[in-house]
């Protein structure tokens, strides 16, 4: 099944994508686009709910209906899946246009199907391009956007683009052809989506070894060595941490070598390192707020406050969120009864109803959740609540940004780290004592933590509150790092007291990861570690887990993601070292069977795709 946007103008997407390609660094996912022909008096054409107030204006009585893809296709396959019946219904030429951006060449590769009524197929490549440059394109974006679910676009569909070891052997070593023009994907040829997608693949030390092998690119052989070997890792570091060898690519080495030493506890090494990629790139946050992180490890606080006052910020790098058209239609209607009507809904989402039968229901009976979970609509659980829900939710937890990308939301965790870990009466006695000169904008993040610990600790003394309002408690409550077990019970809570909480699952699912399954480089473990809690119990067992990983990854298949996300590849990974393949598939299977006539339907075939889901990772990673 595929999605069916219809535009509110015609050919408004073609035309929106000519504006934004090159304001992309990796490009915007590829366009389908369909043109079919209604005519001004048929219902098709006069009886489409889903508007805003302004008149919807089609162009010579045709209609235009779009959805993205990422991922590997076979686009003459696809666009006879895509064509389906048409052919049967319509007296006029349906039009589909594919458009799919060539990162290197800078260019819009388009192809041209025009489907007469006679049911012959007319093909016409409008814009030629280098095939396996838009390949590489096509890898890189899978691999951003289904992480990155803020930056997608309604409609998106995301294929795989490996199904085994072997195929991804295959797209590695195409990938590291093209290390040498990796600059064109970021900001130098080492920061950049090439080189970051080549590491996120490179999960076991079998594939670090097979793309070590391939390159001859150093900057990338020495962070692959961490995988590989730690010793030899260490002493490839060790010979360029000389003033003589100061570089950028040496410095960004170095700054991965501080990430590596914090989390194998080498915390004094690691504030020495960190003090040398300062030297080498002095306007760089990342080196900076490392440089604090090392100063704070070592529980030198005066000179991590000092620092803090020194980092070099751009407060307003966060990156736009796309123009969604779908997404400014719904948010025109929000304050209508049904912001998007059953019927067009199904029309527009159709779903094969075979994963799980739940979500049938669900949006039958709850008319606001009936979009995909993108974009502007993914920053926040109130973006996805009626009226009346919002209603409940006290006027400060109201205001909370749930969201927070770029140096903003780092220098926020930094702070509520240093604060967790010394005290925040501690600290402000410190800031006054050191900072006679304190920055605007660190001013404004110590009075913003503060407004954020004041909702926790008021919000926190009620219990009677609704399932909305315990998620926005407990997430803020985890962000700022105040009293983890109370956190957690709160997006329980949440979780357990709605129909479905996809912001309380997927911030569960993160906890578990970063601190039951240990993540050594995240704070809040970090905290832990430091306050030598060993087992916190968090009411995290792994049957709840499994649960609503379940639940999840079948809201993902509801949405045409057949890709999952690196936290739920990661989660499975890490329980199949801890336990095996087969254990694991059994508790899931286990779960399923307990669950039959409550959450799942005996019909559903989400056990199916979990079982086959778990051998891959298992084949492909371990």
């Amino acid at each position: 099944m595929i999605p069916k946007v219809r535009e509110s103008n015609f050919g408004q997407t073609l035309g929106e994508r000519s504006q934004v390609n090159n304001q992309y660094e990796i490009g915007p996912s590829d366009l389908i686009h369909r043109a079919i022909y209604a005519g001004s008096k048929s219902a098709l054409y006069n009886q489409y709910d889903f508007k805003t107030k302004k008149n919807v204006i089609d162009h010579d009585e045709y209609i235009g209906y779009y959805h993205y893809i990422n991922g590997f296709i076979d686009i003459d396959s696809y666009i006879q899946q895509v064509i389906g019946d048409d052919k049967k219904k319509f007296k006029k030429d349906i039009i589909l246009s594919y458009c799919s951006w060539n990162i290197f060449g800078k260019t819009d590769y388009k192809i041209k199907f025009v489907l007469h009524p006679n049911g012959e197929i007319e093909r016409m490549i409008m814009r030629e391009t280098n095939m396996e440059e838009l390949k590489v394109s096509q890898i890189l974006r899978s691999l951003y956007y289904v992480d990155n679910p803020q930056h997608q676009l309604t409609g998106t569909v995301n294929f795989p683009i490996f199904r085994n070891k072997l195929e991804l052997k295959d797209v590695l070593k195409l990938l590291v052809k093209y290390v040498s023009k990796g600059y064109e994907t970021g900001k130098n040829q080492y920061e950049n989506k090439l080189i970051d997608s080549i590491l996120k693949l490179c999960k076991s030390k079998e594939l670090s070894q097979f793309v070590y092998n391939e390159t001859s690119f150093e900057y990338l052989r020495i962070k692959l060595l961490k995988n590989i070997n730690p010793i030899e890792y260490l002493k490839s570091v060790q010979k360029i941490s000389t003033p003589s060898n100061f570089s950028i690519s040496n410095g960004l080495i170095l700054l991965d070598q501080v990430k590596f030493l914090i989390k194998n506890n080498k915390f004094n090494l690691a504030l020495e390192v960190s003090k040398m990629t300062v030297l080498i790139q002095p306007l760089d946050f990342e080196t900076w707020y490392y440089l604090v992180i090392s100063y704070i490890l070592n529980s030198n606080f005066r000179m991590a406050i000092s620092v803090i006052n020194q980092i070099p910020v751009k407060l307003n790098d966060e990156s736009s969120l796309p123009n969604d058209l779908f997404i400014n239609t719904l948010l025109s209607r929000m304050n209508e009864s049904e912001p998007i009507s059953e019927k067009t809904f199904n029309d527009t989402f159709p779903s094969a109803n075979t994963t799980m039968k739940k979500w049938h229901n669900y949006f039958i009976f709850n008319p606001y959740p009936r979009h995909p979970i993108i974009g502007y609509l993914h920053q926040s659980p109130l973006f996805n609540s009626s009226k009346e829900q919002i209603a409940s939710v006290s006027q400060s937890l109201k205001n909370y940004p749930y969201f927070n990308e770029g140096q903003y939301g780092k220098l926020y965790n930094l702070l509520t780290f240093f604060i967790a870990l010394y005290g925040w009466d501690q600290l402000i006695k410190l800031k006054e004592k050191e900072l006679s000169n304190c920055e605007v904008w660190l001013d404004q993040l110590f009075f913003k933590i503060y407004q954020d610990l004041k909702i926790c600790i008021t919000n926190g003394k009620d219990k009677k509150r609704s399932a909305l309002e315990w998620n926005l408690i407990g997430n803020l409550s985890y962000q700022v790092k105040f009293n983890l077990k109370e956190s957690v019970n709160s997006l329980i809570t949440s979780v357990l007291g709605s129909e479905f909480d996809y912001f309380g699952i997927v911030k569960l699912l993160e906890i578990y990861n970063d601190l039951i399954l240990e993540d050594p480089g995240d704070l809040n473990y970090l905290i832990l570690k430091l306050n030598n809690i060993s087992n916190v119990n968090l009411n995290l067992d792994l049957d709840f887990i499994l649960l609503h990983l379940m639940i999840l990854i079948s809201w993902e298949l509801r949405w045409y993601n057949y890709v999952s996300k690196s936290l739920i590849i990661n989660i499975i990974h890490k329980l199949i070292i801890k336990y095996d393949a087969i254990y694991l598939i059994t508790r899931f299977k286990i779960i399923f069977e307990n669950n039959k006539g409550k959450i799942f339907d005996k019909s559903d075939t989400i056990f199916e795709h979990i079982e086959t889901l778990v051998n891959e990772i298992d084949e492909i990673y371990t």
